[in-house]
């Protein structure tokens, strides 16, 4: 997250690898907005802004949407909850 260009990158591959986890307009580019240090979980985040003025926070995968967690926490949780229970209910 500190080196700019090194999460341009980055970002740019996923973007490739990855278009239908983006908004459509990351396509007519992006800039950096600004970084932050998230409250709850200590872990540094970066936000863009699209040309068209919309700001997305990107967040990695191992944080938990709304910053609420870390992804490894709540995975058995989940996991259990979509699984059928023993009683069938």
């Amino acid at each position: 997250m500190g080196d700019p260009e090194a999460f341009r990158k980055l970002l740019d591959r996923r973007i490739e690898e990855t278009p239908e986890l983006f908004p459509p307009a990351i396509g007519r580019g992006y800039r950096m907005k600004d970084t932050y240090p998230s409250c709850k979980t200590g872990h540094k985040l970066r936000r863009i802004e699209l040309r068209d003025g919309q700001c997305y926070l990107v967040r990695p995968s191992f944080l938990m949407p709304y910053l609420s967690g870390y992804a490894e926490d709540v995975q058995a949780p989940l996991f259990s909850a979509s699984s059928p229970s023993p009683a069938g209910h």
